[in-house]
């Protein structure tokens, strides 16, 4: 299976961002920075994001959020998901931790992008919205992140395993700091382990 990815901006339903003093120009501002965005142009969607109120208005922090994890700046990402996850609704807090999820996992930290991945599906934990409200696509989104999950559990575990069977091919140390290889001292002893002989190569049986 293939690793998680960051999930793109939020396409601007302008009812849902409600209006405000600035009346329809932050909304309009947001989609045009999508289209930059999707257009390749990502620093000039960054500035028109953070014209749009990105750090306290959750949609353009989210969508900055991702301009920023584009262009490998994970701390300023992080920030921006963390505003977005502060005022948005359920979907774009979800998606907001898949991303530090996504970012995480990427990165090799396994354990951290378990426990976004895990807070992802949470924040779905109370939500089940009908069809009318996009339910299906929910459902979708959920079993994605449940993969994603499940992928860095597995990840994590490998981890592990690969770690005990690199150390297997140790021994205990010497006083001389030299290390030597661990034998087994009866077949039917499957975890006990006893250092080798005093000539090289030679096993203790015990």
């Amino acid at each position: 299976m293939s690793r998680p990815r960051i999930r793109g901006v939020v396409p601007v339903a302008f009812a849902a961002l409600g209006l405000c003093s600035c009346g329809l120009a932050r909304p309009f501002m947001v989609a045009r920075a999508n289209g930059l965005y999707a257009d390749g142009f990502a620093h000039e969607a960054a500035a028109l994001y953070l014209e749009a109120g990105a750090g306290s208005e959750p949609i353009a922090s989210y969508d900055l959020a991702n301009v920023f994890s584009y262009l490998g700046e994970k701390a300023p990402a992080i920030a921006m998901y963390e505003a977005a996850i502060a005022g948005a609704d359920t979907g774009v807090i979800a998606m907001s931790w898949y991303n530090i999820g996504a970012s995480a996992y990427a990165a090799g930290a396994y354990e951290e992008a378990a426990a976004a991945f895990r807070k992802a599906l949470e924040s779905y934990l109370d939500d089940d919205p009908g069809p009318a409200r996009g339910g299906r696509q929910a459902g979708a989104a959920r079993r994605e992140m449940s993969r994603a999950y499940e992928l860095a559990l597995k990840a994590i575990s490998d981890r592990k395993d690969s770690g005990a069977a690199e150390r297997s091919r140790y021994g205990a140390g010497r006083p001389d700091g030299e290390s030597r290889p661990l034998s087994l001292s009866r077949t039917d002893e499957k975890t006990l382990f006893a250092p080798g002989g005093a000539e090289a190569g030679a096993a203790e049986d015990h």
